[in-house]
């Protein structure tokens, strides 16, 4: 087997391991109560990591198929049915803009932090405007201003959670399972 194949037998088994740990790791948040999903946003942690260390397909195949494999297994659960499509938007983004950053943050650390952030900011400012263009649709007045808020703010100490730790385990990964790269 050459090391191309390698590769991509690398990428496609640790996208499937990432996207089974956007099940889990939600799933088992959601037992210390209903609102550790929304503060530490478990989820968000495989896509990023996908989009970061594997690239754009890769982190967008971790978004649809953690959430949606949620979504079933759970009955609709988690991420409740409402959150659904702002949630699902949310993480496209994520795993498509950290896979933008994702050749440049293996050469440099800071591009890990700047795709990660960047992924941040942009993937909560589309999932804002989504719902604000759905809620003007289905006349739903100020509830969009309230729950991105809400949302945001409640989200603050998962946001922290990843910036300390996503960039050293992506570090990690990648000198442990080697994908042919190095991060100085």
């Amino acid at each position: 087997m050459n090391s191309k194949t390698l590769s991509k037998t690398k990428k496609i088994t640790f996208s499937a391991l990432l996207a089974a740990l956007g099940i889990i790791i939600p799933y088992v948040f959601h037992f210390f109560g209903p609102g550790a999903g929304m503060m530490f946003l478990p989820m968000h942690f495989s896509v990023l990591i996908a989009g970061l260390l594997l690239g754009s397909i890769p982190g967008i195949s971790v978004a649809v198929i953690s959430i949606f494999a949620s979504t079933i297994i759970t009955g609709g659960m988690m991420p409740p049915m409402v959150m659904l499509p702002f949630m699902l938007v949310e993480l496209l983004i994520y795993g498509f803009v950290t896979g933008i950053f994702s050749n440049k943050s293996m050469k440099n650390i800071k591009f890990l932090y700047i795709g990660l952030i960047t992924a941040m900011v942009v993937g909560r400012i589309v999932k804002a405007i989504v719902m604000y263009f759905l809620c003007n649709l289905l006349h739903i007045s100020q509830l969009p201003a309230v729950v991105v808020w809400t949302d945001t703010l409640s989200g603050i100490p998962g946001m922290i959670l990843q910036i300390i730790l996503i960039p050293p385990l992506i570090i990690l990964i990648e000198k442990v399972i080697r994908f042919d790269r190095a991060i100085s």
